[in-house]
């Protein structure tokens, strides 16, 4: 399925490679971003006897936020995007008011409560996105301004539910109820990435998961809590995985994690 949100890296050229390696199995994916994988996952694999536990996490509270809208209040969000417009004045106000959001946000209730979410934001957050990958507005902490960051004006025009978001035919309204289908039986998670690795280390058969770290000087969010460097961190846990409770693992390769996979035996 297209994807709704533009970000950094994403992966949906190697998601065919990705679920051809994996195969039938419960997925675990701790640095969602888009979610390219997850969401071009076969059609096979969800259907039948055999529904597979599936876990998904990022340290990004608005791309959280905004799946767990799509999952537990898909009808509220189609709602808010009916009646909204968007504008170039309109994406400032909501560029300031959800950065002002996500900074008073109680991260404890967030990490701890699945169902926590708000579709204000998460409307906010995707109009965004479409205007810019990550974004369209950029913030300066000096000045404290705003400051448009290559904005594509033919997206302020094209948020509508009926519009198509590219040449293809599936519309926002298409791709949106393609998400909440998607999305029913999987867990969302926010937090430190280990807390979706915790569970794949339970006693269970057909295990995967797919490690896509993010790009070296974009990683200090998510190396929280770390004395090693995050790839290091990521290389040992994907051998752990492997090594000792027999998962499939996938890692995208970054910094200095190949050698060290290498080394650890992980790539033959």
């Amino acid at each position: 399925m297209t994807s709704i949100m533009s970000y950094f890296g994403n992966k949906a050229y190697v998601a065919p490679i990705v679920w051809q390696a994996f195969g039938e199995c419960h997925y675990h994916e701790p640095f969602f971003g888009s979610g390219a994988v997850y969401f071009n996952r076969p059609q096979s694999h969800l259907t039948g006897d055999y529904y597979p536990f599936e876990y998904i996490g990022d340290m990004n509270c608005s791309i959280i936020n905004f799946m767990r809208v799509i999952k537990y209040k898909y009808e509220e969000l189609i709602e808010l995007w009916n009646k909204f417009y968007l504008n170039e004045i309109e994406l400032y106000n909501m560029t300031k008011q959800h950065r002002q959001w996500s900074v008073g946000l109680d991260m404890q209730r967030f990490a701890m409560e699945d169902t926590y979410c708000d579709p204000k934001q998460a409307m906010y957050y995707i109009s965004m996105n479409n205007c810019g990958i990550g974004g369209a507005v950029h913030i300066s902490n000096k000045e404290n301004q705003f400051t448009p960051v290559k904005m594509k004006t033919c997206a302020l025009r094209s948020m509508r539910m009926g519009q198509s978001k590219s040449t293809k035919s599936e519309t926002y309204a298409d791709i949106l109820h393609q998400m909440f289908n998607r999305l029913r039986h999987t867990q969302v998670i926010y937090g430190d990435w280990r807390r979706v690795i915790s569970k794949a280390i339970v006693s269970r058969p057909n295990n995967a998961v797919f490690f896509d770290p993010p790009y070296k000087g974009y990683e200090t969010i998510y190396a929280k809590g770390c004395d090693q460097p995050l790839w290091e961190e990521v290389g040992k846990e994907a051998v752990r995985l492997y090594k000792e409770f027999g998962n499939k693992v996938i890692v995208c390769e970054y910094a200095g994690v190949h050698e060290y996979l290498v080394r650890e035996g992980f790539i033959e």
